[in-house]
């Protein structure tokens, strides 16, 4: 019990300063910032995704992760990232939660009697006392046509259609309205159906929301939520713009106003966010006390950590020199750097621009099967620096440096940089040649070379990992998971994964050649 106090003040303290302070002082700065004053305008997927996925990993490895370097697990094994992954979890999910009782519970519903009386940026939920009039004769329409899922395997529509408020049925077709009405409608299939296929999709899904917006009675919906920065707000620009083209290049004040309509009552719109708020704060608090009864409490390590330099026992410390490259990890730094900076110069201009997700991959150098036999061969290599999204880019980021720090010190720079854009370019085949209509991003092909490289060459008795069966054997496990995941999950691609694992082992057989050619020229000198 004496050891279990000791631990308990010296982590529980700070985990709990790191999760209150984050979902309080997140709940607080937006408050002032966006909904008071109003003086920063970022996308709500930022406020409400993004920043609660990172901020909190970022915190507990550098706060955190290294008092957990006093608690001692069985077999001596460090289990201390399962507690920072434990932690990430439950803030993560309390901060969104947080975020999103923030947007649903502020503001009060303003009822008012004309479109025209809004004047306010502060007035964010409205409600018509009369009966309003939409003109239907500008209808505006925009898509959004994305692909997601892990392996790119989903295929989105977004519509979004806009019509003006007008003082009578009468419209002014030559002067753009300040206030718009601004409805979103989503479909989803798979990815791998054909070109021709989507087209019809597109179509028919196109007919079905013209008829239900046809049949609404729209004096009949509860109140409007005013669009503030998020994507729906720059797609309904855009459907504006198909009217009125020019708008979106308008200055800020003078962009018209999106009213989205919301058909539940306003005083159920928060719902149950606010009990599961508690819920999850307090089952991350008691999560975390117990944790600590499971290992025992070090003394001689804690006495050590104290005295030694704290930066070498932090997680977030390694990874920054992760980024650095030098010595065994020279090529996968560099990489790895490429990839990151590219992802966030795409996230900058998807969110500052009117552009679809998948316009903006293509843009940057995705691989897809009509371009490549169109001529675009440099779309081959160009698409394993380009990412789908967060996750995507982190799940591979991790894959990269497991590998990439092992079999870079055993072949060279000049070799791993050729073997990863040669399996990278194997992959982007493999995908076109089984796809007819696939866009495909990411650095998953390459890496699974790497594995297939990796786990192959010490079979083909070239060099190899020596003694060290267990790394390979991960390799192995790695890899195998996931071609289980793909061919259990529907829809998923496994093209890639496998051409570059294929290329990976070609690659292997090769090597053993050459060096065998070295050895042999060698001997004879």
């Amino acid at each position: 019990m004496k050891d279990y106090l000791v631990k308990f003040k010296y982590i529980f303290p700070v985990y709990v300063l790191i999760n209150l302070g984050t979902v309080i002082g997140l709940f607080i700065l937006r408050y002032l910032l966006t909904i008071k004053f109003q003086i920063l305008a970022i996308d709500e997927k930022i406020w409400e995704l993004w920043i609660p996925m990172i901020l909190p990993g970022i915190l507990l490895l550098i706060f955190m992760q290294p008092r957990l370097k006093v608690l001692t697990f069985k077999n001596n094994d460090d289990k201390s990232f399962f507690f920072v992954f434990v932690g990430w979890v439950f803030i993560m999910a309390t901060t969104m939660n947080s975020q999103q009782y923030l947007i649903n519970s502020t503001g009060s519903l303003v009822v008012i009697d004309d479109y025209q009386d809004i004047k306010s940026d502060t007035i964010r939920y409205i409600s018509f006392q009369k009966p309003f009039v939409l003109d239907d004769n500008q209808l505006g329409f925009s898509a959004d046509l994305r692909v997601s899922g892990k392996h790119n395997n989903e295929f989105n529509y977004d519509f979004f259609f806009v019509m003006p408020f007008i003082q009578s049925n009468v419209s002014k077709e030559d002067e753009v309205s300040t206030v718009w009405y601004c409805k979103s409608f989503h479909k989803q299939i798979s990815n791998r159906e054909s070109e021709d296929f989507k087209r019809d999709v597109f179509n028919k899904f196109y007919m079905e929301c013209v008829n239900s917006l046809n049949a609404t009675n729209f004096n009949t919906i509860e109140y409007f939520e005013r669009l503030g920065t998020s994507g729906t707000y720059k797609n309904g620009l855009k459907a504006v713009n198909s009217i009125f083209p020019g708008t979106i290049n308008k200055d800020k004040k003078d962009l018209p106003i999106l009213l989205s309509p919301v058909s539940s009552k306003f005083d159920e719109r928060a719902g149950n966010l606010l009990p599961w708020f508690f819920v999850l704060i307090g089952s991350g608090l008691l999560a975390m006390a117990l944790l600590l009864m499971w290992p025992t409490y070090n003394k001689k390590k804690h006495d050590t950590i104290l005295k030694g330099n704290r930066k070498n026992n932090n997680n977030l410390y390694g990874f920054i020199q992760i980024l650095i490259p030098k010595r065994n990890h020279f090529i996968v730094s560099i990489l790895l750097d490429s990839m990151i900076v590219l992802y966030f110069l795409q996230l900058i201009q998807l969110n500052s621009g009117f552009m679809s997700h998948s316009e903006l991959l293509l843009q940057w150098g995705a691989v897809r099967k009509d371009e490549v036999f169109d001529g675009a061969y440099w779309r081959l290599f160009t698409c394993m620096f380009s990412h789908g999204g967060f996750l995507h880019l982190l799940y591979n980021g991790i894959a990269l440096v497991f590998v990439g720090i092992h079999v870079e010190p055993l072949l060279g720079r000049v070799k791993f940089s050729i073997y990863f854009i040669l399996s990278g370019i194997a992959a982007s085949l493999a995908s076109i040649i089984w796809y007819d209509n696939v866009i495909s991003v990411g650095a998953s092909g390459a890496i699974f070379g790497l594995f297939g490289l990796a786990i192959f060459v010490d079979y083909f008795k070239t060099k190899s990992f020596g003694s060290n069966k267990y790394l390979i054997t991960l390799f192995a496990i790695f890899a195998g998971i996931n071609f289980i995941y793909g061919l259990m999950v529907p829809n998923t691609d496994n093209a890639g994964h496998f051409g570059g694992f294929i290329a990976g082992i070609v690659l292997a057989y090769l090597n053993s050649i050459i060096d065998s050619e070295d050895e042999f020229a060698t001997k004879r000198r």
